[in-house]
């Protein structure tokens, strides 16, 4: 046991309060108690998220394979690019992504550094489709300068 906080006697056994002062001991905790609250706290947080994860609506593996489309075409049209590590593309809301049967057509805007240094805005259109192991294949890739 700790040593009162008020006079510093070391009290004997389970005593709630000092022998010499009479100032209410604190309690000591259990490690075990603080460990339990918070399994129990965890164990309600991964039991709502699973709840979740079970009520998505039906259109989520669309938009994750709209996202991975966009994503994917991304990568291909920064292999055409003369200088990938200066590319910017349009954002979701200025890309134009449309999907027909297991195949994405994915059109927007890059900007990226040509071969003299001077940014320039080009636009691109990638046809793509998923293929296995999570890999994607495109069947077309074209970026025009404008």
């Amino acid at each position: 046991m700790n040593k009162c906080p008020k006079c510093g006697t070391t009290p004997t056994g389970a005593a709630e309060f000092c022998p010499l002062c009479g100032f209410r001991l604190p309690r000591e905790r259990s490690g075990y108690l603080i460990l339990f609250f918070f399994g129990l706290v965890a164990l309600i947080v991964f039991a709502v998220i699973g709840h979740r994860a079970n009520d998505t609506p039906t259109d989520d593996k669309y938009t994750a394979s709209r996202s991975a489309a966009r994503v994917m075409a991304q990568k291909f049209v920064l292999n055409k690019l003369v200088s990938p590590a200066t590319a910017k593309f349009s954002d979701e809301s200025e890309t134009e992504i449309q999907g027909y049967g297991d195949s994405w057509m994915v059109a927007g805007w890059v900007d990226s550094q040509n071969v003299y240094g001077a940014l320039i805005r080009s636009r691109y259109r990638v046809t793509l489709k998923p293929v296995e192991n999570g890999r994607w294949q495109a069947s077309e890739v074209l970026v025009v300068d404008r």
